[in-house]
């Protein structure tokens, strides 16, 4: 009986000595690789992922701040072109459709102007934005600046796009129909 009350007692000890010692491994403070984040070891897809969502998510606030206040100035534009061309329009007995249209066809010209304005301060108001609702500190402290970086990257070349386009394709459209409606409507006369 002794002999098996000590074959016990040294099989505990040997289990206990092969036991490995539980250390408690040190946390990283910042994630290195996409192990890290959950990815499976598949480089640094998920974090460029992640930068894109961010990225596309602050150029979102920055549109659309700027797509609003875009859409008040336009509108606030073709009230006053309206108003421009009633005068002219009365005196020549034209219908509202031709009101409507004149004011429409002079846009272009005068949205380029204002377009670049609304850009300008649509950026301002979506990082003034975040910062009152401290999402810039939360980029910041999360190192996702990068992201930040190209979304501002992103915005300005997209607006630049928008003025390059209507600069060069819809405004001389839209003056050429201008001036073809404006003739029509001085030879009715």
């Amino acid at each position: 009986p002794r002999r098996i009350q000590r074959s016990v007692c040294t099989r505990r000890r040997v289990r206990l000595a092969k036991a490995p010692e539980r250390t408690q491994v040190p946390q990283r403070r910042f994630p290195v690789g996409a192990a890290d984040l959950g990815s499976g070891g598949q480089g640094l897809k998920p974090r460029t992922n992640q930068l894109t969502r961010l990225g596309n998510y602050l150029a979102r606030v920055f549109a659309a701040d700027a797509a609003a206040l875009f859409a008040v100035a336009v509108f606030l534009l073709f009230l006053i072109q309206c108003l421009r061309t009633f005068s002219v329009i009365s005196v020549k007995g034209q219908d509202l459709l031709t009101l409507i249209g004149q004011s429409l066809l002079t846009l272009p010209s005068l949205a380029i102007v204002f377009f670049h304005v609304c850009v300008g301060i649509g950026l301002a108001r979506g990082l003034r934005a975040l910062q009152a609702s401290q999402e810039l500190h939360i980029i910041h402290s999360s190192q996702r600046v990068p992201a930040l970086i190209g979304a501002i990257g992103g915005y300005a070349g997209c607006s630049m796009l928008i003025v390059l386009l209507l600069a060069h394709f819809v405004e001389p459209a839209t003056s050429r129909q201008y001036n073809e409606w404006s003739a029509s409507i001085a030879a009715d006369l």
